[in-house]
């Protein structure tokens, strides 16, 4: 199938119709939803222009252009949503951010209801997502910022510490890069809510909240300094 697809071939595309329909299966849904990676991952030694393949310039844009709506509309109409996101979430994390920004206005609300399904293999994909978007994509994010900031908070608690750390990080990321006029009204409840994570067993847990929490209380003092 992907011999097809990077060659924009009409077969391709019926095969990655078949491949979506999977994804609603119980027995294997899964695994389809997983086998988008393989689909868009770049490997070194095969499929590619220094093995000879032919590779078409829009190969991973006309991938996505042709699942996002599929893969957001079976979100909505699902009992199977966690398959459908980690299908969105493959192909999210497996193509350049340029494309992703592009139509962030309809994926940040799939991504942010991502975080809170409770699959951890899905929700940090999606935190990895959010962490490279967040940094381009402001204007959106704040629009949906109290839901945002809501699903990394109860992240920080979460039983994976993989996750707790990247919740932080993402928690981090957006104090940094955030506009602050918009992230003052949250700072109290962040700060708050930061305790549990500031006394977590593990020691890297509590390190990244106490630079969570330093770069949000800069905000405090940087706004208070502006008027």
């Amino acid at each position: 199938m992907k011999s097809l697809l990077l060659r924009s071939h009409k077969y391709g595309f019926e095969l990655l119709d078949n491949l979506l329909e999977l994804c609603h299966s119980l027995a294997i849904g899964r695994e389809a939803a997983n086998s988008f990676s393989t689909l868009l991952y770049e490997d070194e030694l095969l499929l590619n222009k220094l093995s000879h393949a032919k590779v078409s310039i829009l190969f991973m844009q006309r991938i996505f252009n042709y699942c996002c709506d599929k893969l957001l509309k079976n979100l909505q109409h699902t009992n199977l949503e966690i398959n459908y996101s980690l299908a969105l979430s493959n192909i999210l994390e497996n193509i350049p951010n340029q494309i992703i920004v592009i139509d962030i206005h309809k994926l940040m609300l799939p991504i942010i209801r991502a975080l809170s399904l409770g699959d951890e293999p899905l929700i940090l994909s999606m935190l990895k997502i959010a962490q490279d978007i967040i940094p381009t994509s402001q204007s959106v994010i704040n629009k949906h910022l109290g839901c945002f900031i809501d699903a990394l908070l109860k992240l920080t608690v979460f039983n994976s510490i993989k996750v707790r750390v990247v919740a932080l990080n993402n928690l981090k990321l957006l104090s940094v890069d955030g506009d602050y006029d918009c992230l003052m009204k949250y700072k109290d409840v962040v700060i708050k809510s930061l305790a549990p994570a500031l006394d977590d067993k593990k020691r890297i847990v509590r390190k990244n909240a106490v630079d969570c929490r330093e770069q949000w209380y800069i905000i405090i003092y940087l706004c208070y300094t502006k008027y």
